[in-house]
């Protein structure tokens, strides 16, 4: 899943930015997977999980999944919430991957909702 953000748009780092994307659940019980973000050239690739290590710049200072429900077989938005440590800037390229093994096709390609950067 790759994320762009259009002209005239930013993702501060004076705040969280929330990403909510809409799956759907397996039908058996499995491991979480290993979901990451990262910047490329400006924030390294990262786990996506509880807190980060802080300090300099290129850095994300929250990076948190959560899921609306973990029934088998049932729809499942996703929340990945994230906050860098420096402003992104149009162009920036956010890159959310590893959001594998659901019912919905595997893509690098997902609608994300609510949101006003992408």
């Amino acid at each position: 899943l790759t994320m762009t953000l259009v002209s005239g748009s930013s993702i501060s780092s004076a705040a969280p930015t929330s990403l909510l994307i809409t799956l759907t659940n397996p039908t058996a019980l499995q491991s979480p997977p290993a979901v990451m973000a990262e910047v490329p050239g400006v924030i390294a690739k990262v786990k996506v999980a509880g807190d980060i290590l802080r300090g300099s710049t290129g850095q994300w200072t929250t990076a948190k999944i959560g899921e609306s429900s973990n029934r088998l077989s049932g729809t499942n938005v996703i929340t990945v919430t994230l906050q860098p440590d420096t402003n992104l800037v149009p162009f920036n390229v956010v890159t959310i991957s590893g959001l594998l093994n659901s019912l919905t096709a595997d893509s690098t390609a997902i609608a994300i909702t609510n949101s006003v950067f992408f």
